[in-house]
C-alpha cells in the first residue's frame, strides 16, 4: 500500500510540475530549467537525510557495484528529465506530452523482457492495447 502511495503522489507532482512548466515555464531554456530544479535537490536530500538519522531512521547506501548503478542511473534522470522539459521547451502541450508519457509501462515492460528474458501475457498486451488507445483519445481531444 506504501508504494501505491507513494507512485500515485509522485504521478500527482508530475501532473503538476507539467501544467506549471506548459503553462509558465516553457518558453525557457530547457538547461537553465534542469539546473534550477536540481540546485534545492541536494539540500533538500541532505536535510531529509539528517532527519532520518536524528530520528534513528535506518539509511542504506549502495556500496560497491551498486553505487556505480545508482550513480549512472543519475545521468540517466538527468537525460530523462532534459528531454521531459525539452518536450514542452519545443513546444509540445501538456495534455500530448502527458499522453506519450502512458507508454512508459509498455517501453518498462520491453526493456525488462529484453532484459531478463520472457514474453509478455494476454492481459499486459491488452493493456498495451488500451494505453496506446488512451493515447490517441486524449491526443485528439487536446487538439480540439
Amino acid at each position: 500500500m506504501k508504494s501505491i502511495f507513494y507512485a500515485l503522489t509522485g504521478t500527482i507532482m508530475y501532473a503538476v510540475t507539467g501544467v506549471v512548466i506548459d503553462l509558465k515555464l516553457d518558453k525557457f531554456s530547457t538547461v537553465a530549467l534542469e539546473l534550477l530544479f536540481i540546485l534545492p535537490m541536494l539540500p533538500i536530500a541532505l536535510i531529509w537525510l539528517a532527519t532520518q538519522r536524528a530520528t534513528g531512521q535506518q539509511v542504506l547506501y549502495p556500496l560497491g557495484t551498486a553505487l556505480w548503478i545508482t550513480m549512472g542511473l543519475g545521468v540517466v534522470y538527468f537525460f530523462a528529465d532534459y528531454f521531459y522539459l525539452g518536450a514542452f521547451t519545443s513546444g509540445g502541450d501538456v495534455m500530448t506530452i502527458s499522453s506519450i508519457i502512458l507508454i512508459v509501462p509498455a517501453v518498462a515492460a520491453l526493456i525488462k523482457f529484453l532484459w531478463v528474458g520472457g514474453y509478455p501475457n494476454m492481459y499486459q498486451i491488452a493493456g498495451y492495447v488500451l494505453i496506446a488507445i488512451a493515447m490517441v483519445l486524449i491526443t485528439k481531444g487536446s487538439q480540439g
